[in-house]
């Protein structure tokens, strides 16, 4: 009972907010290449509660993240869309690297290494799921999905 425990705080803690932060960086990577202006990547909602260099960290580092940029000019659609897709490519990525490096122990053992890649690789894969075309709120926050923004977003008019 104690190791259950033990794994919902760790994946609650620090795999949830490591996978965020992974899907982030994918944006933020895009961002750079295509020399949009990048601000920040922020990890969670609520209020910030410290910032290191160009990451912000709020009360629920948990829930979601998102990133800090600006559309000065317009944006190639194609552009927009690699943008927006980079967080989901970066997590399809981060999947088939640890399990690559896991592979040999993910099924075959009951270690902590074993639990935390199984883990790390289910939560990733759940957030491939950002690539349906949805809007919602959370805490009084309105959020999209990743494919809200490459399916419904470039019809905006900052696109061209």
């Amino acid at each position: 009972m104690l190791e259950y425990i033990f794994n919902i705080f760790i994946t609650l803690l620090i795999i949830f907010p490591l996978t965020i932060f992974i899907h982030e960086l994918g944006h933020a990577f895009f961002l750079k290449i295509f020399k949009i202006p990048f601000n920040k990547i922020i990890l969670g909602i609520g209020k910030e509660l410290f910032s290191i260099n160009k990451i912000q960290i709020n009360t629920y580092y948990f829930l979601g993240g998102g990133c800090d940029y600006s559309l000065t000019n317009r944006v190639h659609w194609f552009k927009y869309f690699l943008f927006s897709f980079g967080g989901i490519l970066f997590n399809i990525i981060s999947v088939c690297l640890v399990y690559y490096f896991s592979k040999d122990i993910l099924f075959h053992s009951d270690s902590f290494l074993s639990n935390i890649s199984l883990l790390f690789i289910l939560i990733s894969s759940v957030s491939i799921l950002n690539i349906l075309p949805l809007r919602f709120t959370i805490f009084g926050k309105k959020m999209t999905f990743d494919g809200y923004n490459m399916f419904v977003q470039p019809q905006n008019k900052a696109l061209k």
